[in-house]
């Protein structure tokens, strides 16, 4: 170590430097140890809670529009993952599943993802209710998903009061899309509801910022993972980043990708530049994830013809408009980019820094991909991941903008801020309201009568009924059939049904005019369920189809006889 000599005479200070300084000094990130005291963990909690409730109101809503008909799937994907769980009992070998909307014998059993196993378990073989499970899955994941990132603003926060306020603006905080939404919708003379999300894909349900992915208990468990493979990965804690990573690789193909791609990418960077043991180890354990990871998607799935034919229904061109794009992150990348600006004119971007920067980098070439190649579902890499590493690198920029408005006018600071932070916080309190006014309206979300759950339960315990091919003249209950029982429905999610405009169409011709036309019934499936207002008088003639017992006032029956 070297020590230099003392100055022989005073040294003045040069402004230029002296300034520079004090700019890097305010837009330092922190370690991660708050300076102001120790852990606080009832105000923690109160500040998760806080920070939840806009998204707590929309299953909220849902439960008390109607307790007695509400199931808790309060979105149209919800029962699915359910479905996959129970099928690795129903129909699969307890750890791997069939797609539970193929209702041939012969689906393989190919898929396995930990999650919806675990919904599985809980639902087929404990016996819990599959709302109830979803709910209360929803309600912890989304718990463990804010405290993952009270963890993640901890590298970018100085003290406790700048962590608790961006901790709540990163889960709070949006773009304008609702802004630009209301603009258009007085300047169209629309309605305000149905309108305000306009800009916002699948109104406001593909998360474009951070705190919305709490909704959903899949989601949320997957953010909380990326939160810890990136606070754990830049703080060096290498056993857990790569726990992390192996979790959500093995449960989930959008997200596991794009955190495979983001940490292989990170630390092929940090092998480049100190090519020892440590980073070449990491590097490798990656690498052979990511490479693992491929060879099941890529490679051994596509070998299965049911499932090359339900891949070529996903190849879909859901893209982020620029549009939606420039209003969605213009927010958080504006300060971003006068960060950036800084920082790499002085070489002074810190490791926080660094790896929010490649994973900015592998976010945003996932979620624009359709712009150079064919579009696998753009929209599936959105979901937060380009908007919270913007949001995390723009900290600084906006907390020091905030103290230099402060020290020239108080009063023009407050009103500053009041203004931005409306604006920036409108995204997911409109969303927030508009959704749960979806649910007190029944627009969203499965409701099921006291008939129908009946229905699913007789479906579920019959030896007439379980493991065979049914149809519903419900769309609703032909969906939820995997989800509540034992049955193979001919007819069920959209993207992964086998065929499924050709079935619908099908569907829609056996049950038109209010009558079930027995002729057009497909030959494979063996039971057939109608609402007893329903003419069914072709099917009591047909000797090919015997009545069920269902012991149910709404609901009737026939089951295909043997050999017809």
């Amino acid at each position: 170590m070297s020590v230099s000599e003392p100055p022989t005479k005073p040294v003045t200070p040069d402004p230029t430097l002296s300034a520079l300084a004090e700019r890097n000094r305010d837009e330092s990130p922190a370690d991660g140890v708050s300076d102001d005291g120790k852990f606080n963990a009832p105000k923690v909690v109160l500040l998760i809670v806080i920070a939840l409730a806009p998204f707590w109101a929309i299953p909220v809503a849902h439960l008390t529009s109607n307790p007695d008909t509400a199931t808790g799937f309060f979105q149209y994907e919800l029962p699915y993952y359910v479905a996959n769980g129970r099928a690795a009992f129903e129909r699969g070998n307890g750890v791997f599943y069939p797609n539970p909307y193929d209702p041939s014998a012969e689906a393989p059993s190919i898929y396995v993802h930990w999650l919806p196993w675990s919904f599985g378990l809980l639902t087929a073989k404990i016996g819990f209710d599959p709302g109830d499970v979803i709910l209360t899955f929803t309600f912890f994941a989304s718990i463990v998903f804010a405290w993952a990132t009270w963890q993640l603003v901890a590298l970018r926060s100085n003290s406790d009061r700048q962590q608790n306020l961006s901790f709540l603006l990163a889960m709070w905080g949006g773009g304008v899309l609702c802004t630009a939404g209301t603009i258009a919708a007085m300047a169209n003379s629309q309605t305000w509801l149905a309108s305000v999300l306009q800009f916002d894909p699948g109104q406001g349900m593909w998360f474009l910022n951070w705190g919305r992915n709490s909704l959903f208990s899949t989601e949320a468990i997957y953010h909380a993972l990326v939160a810890w493979c990136w606070v754990s990965e830049i703080r060096r804690h290498r056993r857990a980043a790569n726990i992390s990573l192996l979790l959500l690789a093995t449960t989930h193909p959008w997200s596991g990708i794009e955190l495979l791609l983001t940490i292989n990418f990170w630390r092929a960077i940090e092998f480049l530049r100190s090519r020892d043991a440590v980073n070449r180890n990491q590097l490798s354990i990656s690498i052979a994830t990511l490479v693992a990871f491929l060879g099941y998607y890529k490679i051994w799935l596509p070998g299965f013809p049911s499932h090359s034919e339900l891949q070529n229904v996903w190849e879909l061109n859901w893209s982020l408009s620029w549009t939606s794009a420039a209003l969605a992150y213009l927010p958080v990348a504006i300060p971003c980019g006068v960060l950036l600006r800084r920082k790499l004119a002085t070489g002074s971007l810190d490791r926080t820094e660094q790896f929010l920067l490649a994973a900015l980098v592998v976010a945003t070439g996932l979620a624009f991909h359709d712009r150079l190649i064919p579009p696998v579902q753009p929209l599936h890499f959105t979901r937060g991941y380009v908007w919270m590493p913007l949001f995390l690198l723009s900290l600084p920029v906006v907390f020091g903008w905030y103290r230099a408005w402060t020290q020239s006018s108080r009063m023009t600071a407050a009103m500053v801020c009041a203004f931005a932070g409306c604006l920036f916080l409108s995204d997911n309190i409109v969303f927030s309201i508009v959704h749960s006014q979806r649910q007190v309206s029944k627009a969203d979300g499965f409701h099921l009568m006291t008939d129908e759950r009946a229905l699913l339960q007789t479906l579920h315990n019959s030896p007439d009924t379980t493991g065979r091919i049914v149809l519903t003249e419900s769309e609703t209950l032909n969906y939820l059939l995997p989800t509540y029982t034992n049955v193979r429905p001919w007819l069920g999610h959209h993207f992964n049904t086998p065929s499924f405009p050709v079935r619908k169409a099908t569907w829609d011709g056996c049950f038109e005019n209010n009558r079930v036309h027995a002729d057009r019934i497909p030959q494979d499936v063996d039971v057939v369920i109608v609402r007893r207002s329903r003419n069914a008088s072709s099917l009591t003639q047909d000797s090919a189809w015997v009545p069920l017992d269902l012991q149910n006032g709404v609901w009737t029956g026939w089951s295909r006889a043997s050999g017809k």
